[in-house]
């Protein structure tokens, strides 16, 4: 089976000395698991090996080009992090970051408020994504989601409920991007005659999304979108450029 790392920063893996050269423990340990040819000498030489491999990465792309600024919160230093690993070329394929907060049943406002807060550090972050990655754009695309939506009128406490539909994002080079795909409903806003669960009724299946995406991006073709996504009625979205 293959074999999976996890880490928050790549700064994390390193021998913690404080003042000691690291370069002759880790010689003497990997003069020390070279002898063992069984289960805990292979992960002693993996542990090494990814020791070895970190320390090359560390200093490559550890500053934000194009005066990039990333946030001073944890979305920010994942983007940061996420950033530094698509410009050392690892073989990085999928990187999977989540912004919480987003369940604003209370209290909600417009341009200010809960939701605006979130929605600024969300676009500040991916600014600053893009910003970092310029020379890099044709070789990522970065996409928007979330597991539920919001209702499109407001509750008693200020705030919306969980609705059915969302919208998605996307950012990148392969895009066919410059515009908003699909069409508003025309009643949406009209909480005593919704269209669908939760004011908006669902217009684009999701997996057909995530399936031009992975036709765009990874090349997937027909048969290996029908294993992803068993099925699925896969749309076309026109999201990506042909």
């Amino acid at each position: 089976a293959p074999s999976v790392s996890v880490m928050q920063k790549l700064d994390d893996l390193s021998l913690k000395m404080k003042k000691a050269d690291p370069a002759p423990v880790m010689a003497a340990l990997q003069a020390l698991y070279a002898k063992d040819s069984g289960q805990l000498g292979g992960q002693g030489k993996e542990t090494i090996d990814l020791f070895r491999r970190v320390a090359e990465l560390r200093d490559l792309g550890a500053r934000p080009e194009h005066d990039a600024v990333y946030p001073k919160d944890g979305f920010g230093e994942q983007l940061y992090e996420v950033a530094r690993l698509i410009k050392a070329r690892v073989g990085l394929q999928v990187a999977c970051l989540d912004l919480g907060n987003w369940d604003t049943h209370f209290f909600q406002g417009t341009t200010a408020g809960l939701q605006a807060d979130r929605i600024k550090v969300l676009a500040d972050g991916i600014n600053a994504l893009d910003t970092d990655l310029k020379a890099h754009r044709a070789n990522y695309t970065v996409m928007v989601t979330t597991e539920f939506g919001r209702r499109t009128y407001e509750n008693a406490s200020l705030g919306t409920d969980h609705g059915r539909g969302f919208t998605f994002m996307a950012l990148g080079d392969r895009v066919n991007g410059g515009q908003v795909h699909g069409k508003w409903p025309i009643h949406a806003m009209d909480e005593s005659n919704p269209l669908g669960p939760g004011g908006v009724e669902m217009e684009t299946e999701y997996r057909s999304v995530f399936a031009e995406m992975l036709r765009g991006t990874f090349k997937a073709t027909e048969p290996e979108l029908v294993q992803i996504f068993p099925g699925g009625k896969l749309s076309p979205v026109g999201l990506m450029k042909a």
